[in-house]
């Protein structure tokens, strides 16, 4: 998701993954899961094969260290401010956690092209000797919309590569 913010003389974009479902309803579906899980465990130890009672316990746990990756990974956020000497790009979670800071005039976005049509390309942020990645998460839907505002703010964009494999190439034309 990219939302675009104007305060002070800063133009400020915000770049988040998309979010299919927040902490609480991932807790929910983990409950839900973890309760049918769990009941069908007891069924079966009642019917005498109660060792599959740990494993169970196994598979609950797993399921929740897993949902709990996967939904911290979903709030984090790059935050690039674009300033008429700066731009500052920060990332984290609640708060900035890392920050790099690049000199307008010397740095550029590199986009480079994926191989597969279906791939999203990769932006890289280059300046002052220093290359970063930015907007890894983002849909290409997201990563047009990205460059779209960097180019209103006149950030210097250059592209390399080229798609070389394409999912679905289109039928070509015979003569009848």
């Amino acid at each position: 998701m990219v939302s675009i913010s104007h305060r002070n003389g800063v133009n400020q974009i915000c770049l988040r993954p998309n979010r299919s479902a927040s902490w609480s309803q991932t807790k929910w579906l983990i409950s839900g899961l973890s309760c049918v899980a769990i009941l069908v465990a007891l069924a079966w130890s009642l019917a005498g094969a109660w060792l599959i009672l740990p494993f169970a316990g196994l598979e609950v746990a797993l399921l929740a260290a897993l949902a709990f990756k996967v939904c911290k990974h979903t709030y984090h956020q790059q935050v690039i401010k674009v300033s008429a000497h700066c731009i500052d790009v920060q990332w984290g979670q609640h708060y900035p956690k890392r920050r790099w800071q690049f000199p307008r005039e010397n740095s550029l976005v590199l986009v480079e092209k994926a191989r597969h049509s279906l791939s999203g390309d990769r932006l890289v942020l280059l300046g002052n000797q220093q290359r970063l990645p930015i907007g890894e998460y983002l849909n290409q839907d997201d990563q047009r919309k990205l460059l779209s505002a960097l180019r209103d703010l006149h950030v210097p964009i250059t592209f390399r590569g080229q798609n070389s494999i394409v999912a679905m190439p289109s039928e070509p034309e015979t003569d009848k």
